[in-house]
């Protein structure tokens, strides 16, 4: 601000190391996954088989240049900034 800047655009969080992070998740995922199966075979009384096909995806979140075009960023839309707390991470698996 001192220099002259009243504004940032494009700012980005990145993890240097995704590996663990993603290891971590696809267990929770599939924990979550064989929790709803036997859940559902318990309410339906039938017996799960074995597994014949896993599939992966993942999510596809616009970067920031194209949030900053899509989604109001400079044509007018003005919103406060979130609180930004460094090394605070979640992993969430749905």
């Amino acid at each position: 601000m001192n220099a002259g800047a009243n504004s940032i655009n494009g700012v980005s969080f990145y993890v240097d190391d995704t590996a663990s992070l993603y290891e971590e998740a696809r267990i929770m995922a599939s924990d979550r996954a064989r929790n709803k199966a036997e859940q559902l075979a318990d309410n339906f009384d039938v017996i799960i088989g074995e597994i014949t096909s896993i599939s992966e995806w993942t999510n596809y979140y616009p970067t920031s240049g194209m949030a900053y075009d899509n989604y109001g960023g400079g044509l007018g839309y003005y919103a406060e900034s979130p609180p930004v707390t460094p090394g605070a991470y979640s992993i969430t698996s749905v």
